[in-house]
């Protein structure tokens, strides 16, 4: 299929999200499906209506109290995914609590992907955590602690999965080039390419990345190993509905 029966099909997907003889049903699978097109092919909606150039890359900064490593995790390896750069600062809020500031680098479009994506698989743990924990007797100290280690095997599995996704669509396929970007069959090059723009905007602004370990440690293997296999099971396809949909569709 080329970029433009493409372009063409993602168009006529927004119009039917948007058609008010659309039943609620049709009108969030045509979003959805516009979307995971849009992402796949790295696409913005000005290319899809105008076939002007890419956004340029943006910087967003995101302020949560939330302060759970594995949540800095997600966000890590989402933005990968979604062709984005991360990076967090630990700092106070307009209350002077301890927060964690959860900086995304990529154009825009990819940044509400990845950043949508993110929340939604936060909520996805918290709320299977919720789950697992509700019947088990026991003071409130040891069910944090269940709830706690279940959170955190989800999301180190979930984690490893988006890993592994990325992995799979970065392979090598010995070419730099970007020839067959229009057939969607080079994302390699395009990761390469589209990262590549984000280090550059890094360095730019001055920025320089550091590494460092988690400081999650598990304190209860059985509910660790519990979370895991929960988050065998969580989907990792798109998930943007709601507000976060419309307005990338408009």
């Amino acid at each position: 299929m080329s970029m433009e029966n493409i372009k063409s099909k993602i168009a006529k997907l927004i119009a039917l999200s948007q058609d008010e003889g659309a039943s609620e049903q049709e009108a969030e699978l045509a979003t959805q499906r516009a979307l995971e097109l849009l992402s796949k092919y790295n696409l913005s909606m000005s290319d899809v209506r105008t076939n002007d150039k890419f956004q340029d890359i943006e910087q967003t900064k995101i302020m949560e109290v939330l302060r759970d490593e594995w949540i800095k995790s997600l966000y890590s390896a989402n933005c990968k995914l979604y062709f984005c750069k991360y990076y967090y600062t630990n700092k106070l809020d307009d209350k002077y609590k301890t927060a964690t500031e959860h900086n995304i680098i990529g154009r825009p479009h990819n940044q509400l992907v990845a950043r949508e994506m993110t929340q939604y698989l936060i909520k996805t743990v918290k709320k299977l955590s919720e789950e697992h924990t509700l019947p088990i007797p026991g003071d409130k100290r040891t069910i944090n602690k269940i709830r706690r280690n279940f959170e955190l095997g989800c999301a180190h599995r979930i984690v490893s999965r988006i890993h592994t996704l990325a992995a799979q669509k970065m392979a090598d396929d010995g070419s730099d080039k970007l020839e067959n970007k229009s057939s969607g069959n080079n994302l390699p090059a395009l990761y390469k390419s589209e990262l590549a723009l984000c280090e550059d905007f890094l360095q730019k602004a001055g920025i320089r990345l550091s590494s460092g370990r988690s400081r999650s440690n598990v304190t209860s293997n059985e509910a660790y190993r519990r979370g895991q296999s929960a988050g065998n099971s969580v989907s990792l396809n798109t998930q943007i509905k709601g507000a976060a949909s419309r307005h990338l569709l408009n």
